[in-house]
């Protein structure tokens, strides 16, 4: 139920609870000490009276009746009385009246030391010390601690729920202050969510946990603010990739309806459209790819992966289309590199930047793979003797749907995936990428960096979903 009430009330009912409490107990704390204090200091009155009377009596300052006799009755204003054996009362003053308050119980067991006995508004001392089993009974009143327990009760009565009343008020002003910045924070947040996400939250000016939750906030706001911006960027430049081609193909199917008369016309056409098809095929795959690594789902097969194999495999799927352009293939490797991987993965991460490359290159130009082991990766360098990167599109190469002017100015260049899912497919490896341009000479070089798999093996095969 306290779930669904604010924390302002809250906070307020714990310090309500928490203060009555603590001063029921401290009440219950001084009704008792002040009592046991009261009660010994009456006791310690009580057994030095005793003493007295004793002493009086050992003197013969007090005289006690004769056996038979009635008890002798002293006018003194204290109470005091004198009990033989068997409880026959041989002294007693006219306030401790005519008749014995110790029963012989207590007669007995005043025997072997005082004891102490509560009567009405009464408190008695039975001690010892005579002959023949006498007993000096000393009384006093409790009206003292009757008055002082009385006392205590009036005060906790009125200062627990004065205590509780003040302790409220407090509670309820240190909360409103505590949870002003909160309330701050909120409006902020609901203009926010009635703005836009361009807006942040006040950050108290105070070092406290409440700047830090503010500066976290805001933070997080930069955070999904970019992450919106690149979504809608992704949206637009996906739409605008996928209108591109499809509405070419709708111009030539028209054309080719109205115009086509003969076969080879036709076949021309037809061919055009399913040039077409390819590159949508192509940009759909790489989005299923690019959303399958942002929600976790990219499957990888690990397994034993001999590094070398792999870029052989690259080379020989791209030696026809390198040999159709006039480009050369130079592979320098450190032998016998071997990875815990995805064979396939890495092939098409490979596979990508080197086709990116024979994109660029011209008749003569030479694409250098090079290999080296480092202490806990290997790195895979990619060069080629092409144009190289605009020198501002290199820090957003990676980027999905980023091309260069380079890129836009030609024909063969694609979509703007073939990078970013490089660097999605490496990541899933815990790997890097780096993109740069040639130092010496013109061209662009891509160097990867994958972990090294750990020796000895054993488990070849793993599969990770």
């Amino acid at each position: 139920m306290l779930s669904r009430v604010s924390l302002r009330v809250r906070i307020v009912s714990f310090v309500i609870a928490i203060s009555f409490i603590l001063s029921s107990l401290g009440g219950v704390y001084l009704y008792v000490s002040v009592s046991s204090s009261i009660t010994q200091t009456l006791k310690n009155s009580l057994q030095s009276r005793a003493d007295r009377v004793i002493d009086q009596i050992a003197q013969g300052i007090i005289e006690r009746a004769p056996i038979n006799r009635k008890p002798r009755i002293s006018s003194d204003q204290e109470f005091v009385q004198i009990i033989a054996k068997g409880g026959r009362l041989e002294y007693s003053t006219t306030t401790a009246g005519t008749k014995s308050v110790i029963g012989l119980k207590q007669q007995n067991l005043a025997s072997n030391g005082p004891i102490y006995v509560s009567s009405g508004d009464l408190i008695y001392v039975a001690a010892t010390g005579l002959s023949a089993g006498e007993v000096v009974a000393i009384g006093s009143s409790l009206d003292l601690l009757t008055d002082s327990q009385h006392h205590i009760l009036r005060i906790v009565a009125i200062g627990t729920p004065l205590i509780v009343i003040i302790a409220a008020l407090g509670a309820f002003k240190l909360a409103d202050f505590a949870l002003r910045p909160v309330e701050r924070m909120r409006k902020d947040a609901q203009a926010l969510v009635e703005g836009s996400l361009r807006g942040r939250l006040g950050v108290p000016p105070t070092d406290d946990e409440l700047s830090h939750l503010a500066v976290t906030l805001n933070c997080f706001l930069d955070f999904f603010e970019e992450s919106l911006s690149n979504q809608r960027a992704f949206i637009a430049s996906a739409s605008h990739e996928l209108r591109t081609p499809l509405s070419v193909i709708s111009g030539e199917i028209e054309l080719a309806m109205k115009f086509a008369s003969t076969y080879r016309e036709l076949k021309t056409a037809i061919s055009s459209v399913s040039t077409r098809v390819r590159t949508l095929i192509e940009l759909s795959n790489g989005l299923l790819e690019l959303a399958s690594g942002d929600q976790g789902t990219l499957d990888l097969i690990m397994e034993k992966v001999n590094l070398d194999e792999v870029l052989l495999e690259v080379i020989d799927t791209y030696r026809d289309r390198a040999k159709e352009a006039g480009v050369v293939f130079y592979f320098d490797e450190d032998p016998n590199i071997y990875l815990m991987a995805d064979r396939g993965r890495v092939f098409q991460a490979i596979g990508n930047i080197v086709d990116n490359s024979l994109r660029y290159s011209t008749k003569g130009d030479v694409i250098s793979i090079r290999t080296r082991r480092q202490q806990r990766v290997t790195e895979i360098a990619i060069f080629d003797q092409g144009p190289g990167f605009d020198v501002g599109f290199i820090p957003r190469a990676l980027l999905r749907f980023t091309r260069g002017e380079i890129s836009l100015q030609r024909r063969s260049g694609g979509a703007g995936l073939g990078l970013s899912i490089v660097a999605m497919i490496v990541d899933a490896h815990n790997g890097s990428v780096a993109v740069a341009n040639r130092d010496s000479e013109p061209g662009a070089v891509v160097t990867i960096e994958l972990p090294l798999a750990k020796q000895p093996w054993s488990h070849l095969d793993l599969v990770v979903g």
